[in-house]
Formats: C-alpha cells, sequence, structure tokens
C-alpha cells in the first residue's frame, strides 16, 4: 500500500509535464493510467479514497506551486507559509480526483469496459464540473488542455476541452483494463479511439473573412510594484503613452493589458477626456483595462477611448469583470475566511462582480468577445458570450502575479484553447507577457516574449463560422453523463426489481 501511495504521487506530478511550458501530452494519458491501474487494485473504500487523493496532490501542488509567489512577493508573507497555503489549495482541489475514484467504486464495482467507456468519463467530467463551479470555480489545468498540440485537439471545436478531457479517461481506463485482465483487446480499442479521432484535427470549422485590421497589443512590463504606489500613477500612464505613440494612426486598434491604468476612472478623468480627443484626431482607437467606479462599487474592467461615443465619466460602453480571482479580487465565504486572514494581516479588498452575460465590444464595425485574465479559464463562459458576428476574442491580463514560473505558460495554454473552442482569432495583451495574438486552430500567429517592454503589431482577418461546441456546449456530454447516472442509480438500487413488482401486484 505504501509503495502505491509513491507510485500514485509520482504518477500525479507526471500530469503536469503534459502541460504548458513542458508540452508533453502523452504524460495526461499515463498519469491517469497510473491512477486507474492502481485503484483497479482496490476493493477497500478507505484505500481507494485515500489513493486518489494522493493523485491530487501530487497532481495540483507540482501543477499550481507557482502561486506561492504572487502570496510571498505580494501578501509578503513568509516563504514557509506561503507554501503551506498552497498545500491547503491542493488539499482541497484533490477531494475532486477522490470524489471520481470513490464514485466510480460505487458505481462501477466491476473493472470491464462499461466500467471505462462511460463509467470512468461520466464521473469525471462531473466532477470536474463541480471543481470549476464551488466556490467560484476554479477549473485550471483540465486534462484536455494537455491536447492543444497533441492528437485529440480536433475533439475541442466539437466538444470543448472537457470532451477530450473524457477521451484522455477513456484511452487511459483500456489501457489500465488491458494492463489490469493482460487483455489485449482494450488496448487495441484504445489505440483505434486514437487512430479515428485524430482526422478530426484537419477539419477546419471557420474561414477568414476577406477584411483586414491593424493591431497593436501593449505589453508594458511594468513592475507590480509601481501598481501599489500613488506616486508612480503619473510614470505608468507616461510610459504607456510612449510605448503607444509610433502607433497612432499606423494601428487602427491599440490594447493596453489588464489595469494598465492605475487608477480608478473616476480619479483620472481629465487625462481619459484628453487621450480620449487625442485617439479621434489619429483615428485610433485604445482598449485599456481599468478599475472602474459606480455606485455598487468597484468593478475590473475593459474601457474603449477614441471610439464614436465620446469619453465621459461612468461612459456605458465597457465591460466588467465577472469570474474575480478568490482571494485576489474577491473573498470567498467572507464570514470564515476574513477572522483568519486578519490574523495574518491580510486585508482583501474585493471588487464587484459584472454580469455573466454582457454585450460585445464594437469598435470599428468589428466585434470582440472580452475576458479578463483569469476568466479566459471559463470555456463555457466564453461560448456563451460568443455570438454569431463575433469577429475575435479578446483578453487581458497582468500575469507579474505569476513572475517567472510556469504559471503565465499554463495561462496562455487555456487562452489558445478557446480560440480553438470557438474557431476565432485571439487576441491577448499582458503586462509582463505572454501577449500573443492566437490563430483560430489554436496555434500563435505571433507572441512577444516576457518581461520585455515591446508591442506586438500584425495585421489580421476576423474568422467567420460556428463551431459546434459553440453551438450546441456541453450539452451531448450532458445527456451522456445524464443518462449514465440515471442507469446506475435505478441498476444500484434495485429501481427495476422494485418497479416489476409493482406492476405485478397491480
Amino acid at each position: 500500500m505504501k509503495y502505491d501511495a509513491l507510485i500514485i504521487f509520482i504518477f500525479g506530478i507526471l500530469n503536469t509535464i503534459s502541460f504548458s511550458p513542458y508540452d508533453f501530452w502523452p504524460a495526461s494519458i499515463f498519469s491517469i493510467f497510473g491512477l486507474l491501474v492502481i485503484i483497479n487494485k482496490y476493493q477497500y473504500w478507505k484505500k481507494i479514497i485515500f489513493l486518489g487523493f494522493i493523485w491530487g496532490i501530487g497532481n495540483f501542488f507540482s501543477s499550481i506551486y507557482w502561486i506561492y509567489f504572487s502570496i510571498y512577493q505580494f501578501f509578503e508573507l513568509s516563504f514557509l507559509i506561503s507554501i503551506f497555503l498552497v498545500f491547503v489549495l491542493s488539499v482541497y482541489l484533490s477531494l475532486y480526483p477522490m470524489i471520481f475514484v470513490l464514485l466510480l467504486q460505487y458505481f462501477c464495482t466491476h473493472i470491464n469496459l462499461k466500467r471505462f467507456l462511460i463509467g470512468a468519463p461520466s464521473i469525471w467530467f462531473f466532477t470536474e464540473f463541480l471543481r470549476g463551479k464551488i466556490f467560484t470555480g476554479f477549473p485550471w489545468l483540465e486534462l484536455g488542455y494537455s491536447q492543444i498540440d497533441g492528437p485529440l485537439k480536433g475533439i475541442a471545436p466539437i466538444f470543448g476541452v472537457s470532451g477530450i478531457s473524457c477521451i484522455i479517461i477513456i484511452i487511459s481506463g483500456l489501457i489500465s483494463l488491458s494492463w489490469t485482465k493482460k487483455e489485449i483487446f482494450p488496448l487495441i480499442l484504445s489505440f483505434s479511439i486514437l487512430i479515428i479521432l485524430y482526422p478530426l484535427n484537419f477539419l477546419k470549422w471557420y474561414t477568414f473573412d476577406k477584411q483586414y485590421i491593424k493591431i497593436a497589443l501593449v505589453q508594458g512590463n511594468v513592475p507590480q510594484s509601481l501598481y501599489f504606489d500613488n506616486n508612480q500613477v503619473n510614470l505608468i500612464l507616461k510610459k504607456y503613452m510612449q510605448i503607444t505613440e509610433p502607433f497612432l494612426k499606423v494601428s487602427k486598434i491599440i490594447i493596453w493589458p489588464e489595469s494598465a491604468i492605475p487608477c480608478y476612472d473616476i480619479i483620472c478623468d481629465n487625462f481619459l477626456m484628453n487621450l480620449d480627443r487625442k485617439l479621434k484626431l489619429k483615428n485610433s482607437i485604445l482598449i485599456t483595462g481599468i478599475t472602474s467606479f459606480y455606485q455598487s462599487g468597484y468593478y475590473n474592467s475593459i474601457m474603449l477611448l477614441g471610439n464614436d461615443q465620446s469619453y465621459e465619466y461612468n461612459l456605458k460602453h465597457k465591460y466588467n469583470k465577472h469570474y474575480l480571482v478568490p482571494f485576489g479580487e474577491t473573498l470567498p465565504i467572507k464570514n470564515f475566511f476574513q477572522p483568519i486572514l486578519k490574523k495574518f494581516g491580510i486585508f482583501i479588498f474585493s471588487l464587484q462582480r459584472g454580469k455573466y452575460l454582457q454585450p460585445q465590444l464594437n469598435i470599428s464595425n468589428f466585434h470582440f468577445t472580452p475576458s479578463i485574465c483569469y476568466e479566459i479559464i471559463f470555456s463555457e463562459k466564453i461560448r456563451n458570450n460568443v455570438q454569431s458576428n463575433t469577429d475575435f476574442l479578446l483578453t487581458i491580463s497582468n500575469d507579474i502575479w505569476f513572475g517567472n514560473t510556469i504559471g503565465p505558460w499554463q495561462h496562455l495554454q487555456m487562452a489558445r484553447m478557446r480560440a480553438l473552442e470557438t474557431g476565432k482569432t485571439l487576441l491577448r495583451s499582458s503586462n509582463n507577457g505572454i501577449t500573443a495574438i492566437i490563430n483560430p486552430d489554436g496555434t500563435l500567429k505571433s507572441k512577444l516574449p516576457q518581461f520585455v517592454c515591446d508591442v506586438l503589431f500584425e495585421i489580421i482577418s476576423p474568422s467567420k463560422g460556428v463551431t459546434p461546441y459553440v453551438f450546441f456546449g456541453s450539452m451531448p456530454i450532458w445527456i451522456i453523463v445524464i443518462i449514465f447516472f440515471i442507469y446506475s442509480i435505478i441498476y444500484k438500487f434495485k429501481l427495476v426489481e422494485l418497479f416489476e413488482f409493482f406492476m405485478k401486484t397491480r
């Protein structure tokens, strides 16, 4: 048992190298194979859930360790406390693979094809759904992201990243069945699924429009410490203006990153008004991140300047962030966590949430579906905001919180998946990188290096077309999952026999 715990922990760590910046896509299949093949050996509940939990610790602690950097650098806690808090988060996230193996053993006791073709993917999908919803949700690094450059990426425009995750579970499960039962058929079936699905990579769900537009994405590389210093506001604004100046009139649309304007809109009203007039004279439009103030509170926003409408305070043509970063922008379960954080001298300034569905940004007759930073990892949110006339996806971010870790690369990888799912070109401006333009097939058109002050200039065309995922979402998978659970519950609790008995006694 103790050796199995160590081995399954290593298999959990293995999953991390399937994601960026390592991008070794087979690792996710090997990792899930290791999880399933080891729990196949046990029948006792306690051992199974313990092993599922240990796999989760290996997986999550190795993949999100970089969060310590934010805690250590910006909350000024000790290194050990920072690592401990990341471990606590990993413990919470590990409850989901633990629930997965628990439900799998409960509903699919026998180790057979049904367990891995229907049971395992359905239960995995359900537990990942819960991870993306509970306590505001944290769907960071679903299995499917590992395939952004792999042979299963063609599933994304049809069933989304969750559909890829389900296929990985099926393939890994079949290999584990072949290993456990010493049978060749499940192994052949797993490779057959891989081969059959591979041609989906060559399907094209979009076409490029004949129109084109000049875009300049600005990467300011402003240290986060300056944002906390009110005396540096003018210095930061001056830096962004100097970088942007050569691209006024040359580029129709200029994009600044999240919180590029380091003050509330109500405070820098004059600056915004003057900038708006200057942009109109140069026939350019600026998309920028800013903190907005309304009567209901403060919002992390995207603002347009230089557009047809003249700037005025409380401008309606904004986008307000919906999914806020837990413990960064909002405090979940405030009554529980606030007293704890108070002991460490930490105060979380909670922003307000924007609406889930918001209008697109209409810029120079092009339609942009916007998101800010963390929101890009919520596939259903992006999908529900994309419309039939959407031309581009837009996301702005400030990944300086992640430092020189694997975090920004993981973030970029998930943005690439959104482009692939929707068949739309994605524009990404980040303060310190990775600023990039992503093609509708999820490949990188161009990007800037991290930690440089630079501008990414490109001439791009919008893509047209609607992918099956945008049209149906996860509904096809939900139908299979619901049928599985209904059938399993009926079978498990002998409701069929009860119904037959009732009919006989009528």
